[in-house]
This record gives C-alpha cells, sequence and structure tokens, in this order.
C-alpha cells in the first residue's frame, strides 16, 4: 500500500493546510493533530512551533488544483488505467501526451474550435471504442446535468461536508426515481 504524499491540503485546510497535510501523511485525524500543534505552540515553545509552521508552509508543495494535474495524479494512483474519457476541456497537447507516454488511451471528446485544433488525432477517433467510450460518458454527466437544472446542486444552501453530501444523495435519489418512472412507464402505442 503506497503512502499519501506529503502535500497541503486545500479541501480541509484552516490556514495553509499543513496541518491536514501532516495528518494524511501520517494517518490521523487533521483536529487532533491540530491540537497537538496547538499544546504544543501555548505550553512548550511558541517561537519554535511557530517557526516550524512557516518552513513547513514553504517546504510543503501545493495539491494539484488543476482538474488535468488532478487526473495525472489519479492515474498514478490506478496504474491498471487503459482509458481514461474526459470533456473537451482536457483536449490540450500536454495532457494527451502525458496519457499517452503512461500508455493511457485519451478518450478526451475533440475540442475542433481550439486555436491549433485538437489534440486528439486518428489513432484514438479510429477505433469504435473512442465513439462508445463518448456516448457512455455523456450518460454518465446526466444525473450531474438534471442536479444543476432541475435539482438543487448548482448552488447549494448547505454549509458542512455532511449535509451538502446529504443533499447530493436526496437529488441523486430523486433522479433515480424519475429514471424509474421512465423505465416502468408502459410503452407508447404505435
Amino acid at each position: 500500500m503506497s503512502k499519501a504524499r506529503l502535500i497541503k491540503h486545500p479541501a480541509d485546510r484552516v490556514w495553509a493546510g499543513v496541518c491536514a497535510g501532516l495528518a494524511a501523511w501520517f494517518g490521523l485525524d487533521p483536529v487532533v493533530l491540530r491540537l497537538v500543534w496547538l499544546v504544543w505552540a501555548v505550553q512548550i515553545d511558541t517561537s519554535t512551533a511557530f517557526l516550524a509552521y512557516i518552513a513547513l508552509m514553504i517546504v510543503m508543495p501545493e495539491a494539484p488544483r488543476d482538474e488535468r494535474e488532478a487526473a495525472k495524479a489519479m492515474l498514478v494512483r490506478h496504474p491498471r488505467a487503459k482509458t481514461l474519457g474526459a470533456d473537451r476541456a482536457y483536449d490540450t497537447h500536454d495532457f494527451v501526451a502525458a496519457l499517452r507516454s503512461t500508455e493511457v488511451t485519451p478518450h478526451v471528446a475533440q475540442n475542433l474550435n481550439r486555436r491549433g485544433g485538437s489534440a486528439i488525432d486518428a489513432r484514438t477517433t479510429r477505433h469504435e471504442g473512442y465513439d462508445i467510450s463518448q456516448c457512455i460518458r455523456k450518460r454518465v454527466e446526466e444525473p450531474f446535468g438534471w442536479g444543476k437544472t432541475v435539482g438543487p446542486i448548482r448552488q447549494t444552501k448547505f454549509r458542512g461536508r455532511l449535509r451538502v453530501a446529504f443533499q447530493f444523495v436526496m437529488t441523486m435519489a430523486g433522479y433515480n426515481l424519475i429514471l424509474l418512472r421512465r423505465l416502468l412507464a408502459p410503452p407508447l402505442p404505435a
């Protein structure tokens, strides 16, 4: 089992993400590590704790924020992946070249309107699997589009991960009910 990378975590950060990154590195709860750090800073040695935090803030790399960089990082964690499907925002020459260098076939939607043309060429588009992948990708994105246009997940009114997760689950359950209604409906007479 591979150990997590030592990076600053933007999702769980309070100030700079140092404690959240260290907690992920050591497999601890970030709140516990923050409390230990606070006790160290208040009770033992304030200046050393402060300087150590600043040094880690400078030395620790940021988590990949770019979606393409996050996709590359996920491929490192899942080395058996053979294809990667994505929308046209991922149709860049460097991203497609990075996929091909790791022997992953980029099933990325072509962005033919981009200056310089699409990075996806006939090596990928000539295969039947590319067309199937594009149809499946659209089918996977359909519930999220419904949740944003009909459901309330475009802009949530809740704060906190649990409440937002609950709203997302309820929205997807509503989508499933509508999908079931369509699937179980009697066929229209011809």
